[in-house]
């Protein structure tokens, strides 16, 4: 446990969209922030007398009531400019806000807008929203620990200069005022003001902790993590087994949200579906629903929800601290002709456009390097070799892609690898001294059935990203490397090619047949 001392684009208000609001935050220093007494807690806004509704979300901003839970509206269907990863009610139950990636705030019902933090360039991704016990403010958090304040939220610490040892993924306010919490991916808690340090989950399992939710008292709390770990501190009473069971068993758990007495819970899943626990009623689901986005949270009047591990496993090692993640994000281009930028801000470069579909009439398909605020650095099939640029959201799909592919030049293989666990391999020939292999991370651009699969190259051919950083031709193409088959399986487990790696005809057809996603990475070593 942490004990840290004191030490942010469409908005709208109401149903009105407020385009580009840019709302100057002051820079608040430790200095300002010890020098300030912790307020007493304001009056809580009327609640209704019993929780029997709940609200899920998704991360294309669907909102979806159970029981007596409302519908004031959401941004399905809309063109956002990046997801949205948190939902709060407000403290009557009658409306909500939600909260995107980068910091845009969409307020609906009787929730009203304080500010966003539009217009401003963030370090880290915002991953949730949370009320103050009024109504009238709210806070956001990001990755990095970074707390903003809204209204009559109150600023009483945040990790500023001392980064958490993972990315912060849940934050909860104390229910009388005065303090909150932070929680790390990795079980890590941090308390501020007045919030209790009462343990953490960081030795209870080794999956991303996702959800952070304290008792009414607030004198104690319970801990979700994505494999169905429960972990209760304080006065929560342990409600269920040690890892919670629903859906199928196979989606990570995305939160935890207590009922308005504490003496339950409800714990969602990513298939939509939620199970209850203690005096929690189950109220419905969406399990098995088909939406198009998939489901981050689940939110009741008396708890918010925020979505950044839930974020992580949809943008596995894209998202900022999970890049030991086996999942990769790949970026599939909308358009024909989809603009490329320099940067995460700012204007166009040189490399203005990326053009589909690729020379084997595929849409094309980019590996994903991260997600920062509203667009996600991908790799480029071009020279030089490790060229990336950058993408707006709204102007690709993002698929998530279990598969890695690890080209051994030395020791001559080619191992494929699912959710991290290897699932194939073969001997390869790989380039000699003079045309080398090129090293580095690359990932399937193209592929190909070729004319004669009697030939030099064999049955199939899949196209890297990677080019010959020796041979800027090749047989009358750009010098692009390929894993392909051979009618010379003799040279297999040699330096034999001018730079593609050569596996056999069965091989490659086997790895055809395994349906190698375009996107997939390619990882020379």
């Amino acid at each position: 446990m942490t004990r840290l001392g004191f030490n942010k684009l469409a908005t709208i208000i109401a149903l009105t969209v407020v385009a580009g609001s840019g709302i100057a935050v002051p820079a608040i220093t430790a200095d300002d922030v010890q020098a300030a007494p912790v307020p007493a807690a304001p009056a809580p806004a009327s609640r209704p007398a019993a929780e029997t509704g709940y609200w899920q979300f998704s991360l294309d901003g669907g909102v979806f009531s159970f029981g007596d839970a409302t519908f004031y509206g959401s941004m399905g269907g809309s063109k956002l400019n990046a997801p949205v990863v948190g939902l709060a009610p407000t403290p009557t139950g009658k409306g909500y806000w939600l909260v995107a990636l980068d910091g845009g705030v969409f307020a609906f019902g009787d929730a009203r807008y304080h500010g966003s933090t539009g217009g401003l360039t963030l370090n880290a991704p915002v991953v949730g929203i949370v009320p103050t016990i009024t109504g009238k403010g709210y806070w956001m958090v990001a990755t990095d620990g970074g707390v903003f304040s809204f209204g009559d939220a109150t600023f009483v610490g945040s990790l500023g200069s001392t980064p958490p040892t993972a990315p912060i993924v849940g934050f909860a306010p104390v229910p009388a005022g005065g303090g909150y919490w932070m929680l790390g991916s990795d079980g890590e808690v941090y308390p501020f003001g007045t919030a209790q340090d009462l343990g953490d989950a960081k030795d209870r399992t080794a999956a991303p902790v996702v959800s952070f939710a304290p008792t009414a008292s607030g004198k104690g709390y319970w801990i979700a993590a994505t494999d169905g770990l429960i972990a209760a501190f304080g006065d929560a009473p342990v409600l269920s087994a040690t890892r919670a069971t629903g859906g199928d068993g196979q989606h990570p758990v995305v939160g935890l949200v207590r009922t308005r007495t504490g003496g339950g819970y409800w714990v969602a899943r990513s298939d939509g579906s939620v199970t209850p626990h203690g005096d929690a009623p189950f109220l419905g689901d969406l399990l098995g629903k088909g939406l198009n986005g998939a489901v981050l949270g689940l939110a009741t009047p008396s708890a918010a929800s925020t979505g950044g591990a839930a974020l992580s496993l949809l943008y596995g090692n894209a998202f900022p601290g999970f890049e030991s993640s086996p999942v990769t994000m790949v970026a599939r281009v909308k358009a024909s002709a989809t603009p490329v930028f320099n940067a995460s801000t700012g204007t166009v470069s040189a490399a203005s456009v990326v053009s589909s579909p690729n020379p084997a009439q595929q849409t094309v398909h980019l590996r994903v390097v991260r997600i920062v605020g509203s667009r996600a650095e991908v790799m480029l099939a071009q020279r030089p070799n490790g060229n990336t640029a950058w993408m707006d959201l709204r102007d690709i799909d993002l698929v998530k892609d279990p598969f890695r592919v690890v080209v051994d030049r030395r020791a001559h293989t080619v191992k494929v690898y699912d959710a991290g666990v290897e699932v194939f391999s073969t001997t390869a020939a790989v380039g000699t001294a003079a045309t080398p292999t090129p090293a580095g991370r690359f990932f399937v651009s193209e592929t190909w059935k070729l004319a004669n699969p009697g030939g030099a190259y064999g049955p199939y051919a899949l196209g890297l990203s990677a080019f010959s950083e020796v041979l800027l031709q090749f047989g009358g193409g750009p010098g692009q490397v390929a894993i392909h088959g051979t009618n010379s399986p003799g040279a297999l487990g040699t330096d034999a090619s001018h730079g593609c790696i050569r596996i056999s005809n069965a091989a490659v057809t086997r790895l055809i047949e395994m349906d190698l996603p375009l996107g997939t990475p390619v990882d020379i070593v």
